[in-house]
């Protein structure tokens, strides 16, 4: 398996453009499993 996407560009490309993308996001996700929406459903 390890061979297999770390030989795929696509998978690389996808991988580095998330790497991106979560490192311009200005607060973590930091609740474990649970989703955004479920957490903010919880509070109300």
């Amino acid at each position: 398996m390890i061979e297999y996407f770390g030989t795929d560009s696509k998978f690389q490309e996808r991988s580095q453009k998330n790497i991106d993308n979560r490192k311009k996001l200005k607060t973590k996700h930091i609740i474990g499993s649970k989703s955004y929406s479920q957490v903010s459903f919880e509070k109300v």
